[in-house]
């Protein structure tokens, strides 16, 4: 049983007095259902309701939008008893069923004594098509399982509270920074899947991992391609795994495939954004907000999780185990990928957004990995090296000009340097 950082949050709103149904949304595969089943277990009564799997459900919701109505009879057919209070109400693969969708309001103005979650493996690639009652539902976004919570699932907790952060100033103890870097090498190779991190957990095999990892990755690729039958699949998936081989690269559409024209790249890496396969990291100048002043055209990419990039670039276990350096994995875009999926894993009321800078100068050009949207703007660089080489954040502090630090991440442990203001601190550090 994997304990999840989203468990704490969803106790919290079924506390709630003014409590709003709640929309979970997120990438297939990242534990959603998982984690609501989780809490039905502390519920009296918990239904469930698969639109995809029970279809006909679809006809309670189609003459009138009564909720009470509808839920006297969805607890009738579950023979379970009316009971608002005592009662969790799921409907998974909610996109299969728009009208639900839509009750979900008259659940928060008339019925709002029942908890009512909702979620969907295909909801993302739906959602603009969908109308969703703005202001009458919660979203909170979920992702890949994150390097403390795979502590935690490996009975390794009591590490995490030696996990520094942005006002970390001392470093951590010599053999509990070692011990975490070992980890981190072990969470490149399985990442953040669930089931990935399940399967290494009960086999302790990277080659059962890997197949999960493959598996996953097919299943991207049919969803895909099932939504938009005209889709060419082997294109999705020569898209897909250039995606993967290009973290950290600036990304220029005819280049992910050679010989395919730029539009019908582009087209498909839209979908692979939707179904949040792959997340654009824009170039922003640093003014707020960086979603406004960004340029779209200027853009990275990170995958949505650092097992299925190792997979996808076909990176074997063994490779990553004997790479002494985890900064030069990969040619150190391993590093890169998990400081963006840690990044875009602590935005979770929002869609996930994350930038970074670049100065495009003839004779001066720059590059920062990360800029943190703090006020004022914390500039990230994933390198390492002695700060005397770190030209590009030193270009980037003159122009941040009140930004407190630059933090440098790398396998070196916490130091200041205040004369520079420079903070290095591990990769494994929380940046949230």
């Amino acid at each position: 049983m994997i304990k999840r950082t989203v468990d704490n949050y969803l106790a919290q709103w079924v506390s709630k007095k003014k409590r709003k149904p709640l929309i979970i949304r997120g990438a297939r595969q990242v534990g959603k259902t998982y984690s609501v089943d989780r809490l039905g277990e502390s519920f009296e009564h918990y239904i469930k309701i698969d639109f995809e799997e029970l279809p006909s459900y679809k006809k309670l919701f189609q003459k009138d939008l009564d909720v009470k109505k509808i839920t006297t009879q969805i607890c009738a057919l579950h023979g379970i008893p009316f009971s608002p209070e005592t009662t969790l109400l799921f409907f998974d693969e909610i996109q299969e069923c728009p009208e639900a969708i839509l009750a979900l309001r008259y659940y928060y103005e008339k019925f709002p004594e029942i908890c009512v979650i909702a979620a969907g493996s295909l909801l993302e690639l739906n959602f603009t098509n969908l109308s969703f009652p703005v202001g009458r539902i919660e979203f909170y976004w979920m992702y890949p399982i994150t390097f403390m919570e795979f502590l935690q699932a490996k009975n390794a907790g009591p590490l995490t509270s030696s996990i520094p952060d942005l006002s970390s100033t001392e470093p951590v103890p010599d053999l509990i920074h070692e011990k975490l870097l070992e980890d981190l090498k072990e969470y490149y190779i399985i990442g953040g899947m669930p089931e990935a991190v399940q399967t290494f957990l009960d086999e302790s095999s990277f080659t059962s991992v890997a197949e999960v990892h493959r598996s996953i990755l097919f299943s991207y690729i049919e969803d895909i391609t099932k939504h938009y039958p005209r889709t060419d699949k082997d294109l999705v998936s020569r898209v897909l795994y250039s995606c993967a081989g290009n973290v950290g690269r600036q990304i220029k559409y005819a280049g992910l495939v050679k010989g395919e024209r730029s539009d019908t790249i582009k087209a498909i890496l839209e979908k692979l954004y939707k179904i949040l396969l792959v997340h654009p990291v824009y170039a922003a100048n640093g003014e707020h907000p960086f979603k406004v002043s960004c340029n779209q055209k200027l853009f990275k990419l990170i995958f949505l999780d650092i097992g299925l990039m190792q997979t996808a670039c076909g990176v074997s276990f063994e490779e990553s185990i004997l790479e002494a350096d985890l900064m030069a994995a990969y040619e150190g875009a391993l590093a890169e990928q998990f400081a963006g999926q840690e990044l875009t894993a602590g935005q979770t009321f929002a869609q996930p957004e994350i930038f970074y800078w670049t100065r495009q100068e003839q004779g001066g050009a720059a590059e920062i990995d990360f800029l943190m949207e703090h006020n004022p703007v914390v500039p990230v660089e994933v390198k390492s090296g002695k700060a005397g080489r770190l030209r590009s954040m030193h270009q980037a502090l003159i122009q941040f000009k009140d930004a407190p630090f630059g933090v440098v991440l790398s396998t070196r442990n916490v130091e200041v340097l205040q004369e520079q203001r420079l903070k290095f601190l591990p990769l494994y550090s929380s940046l949230r």
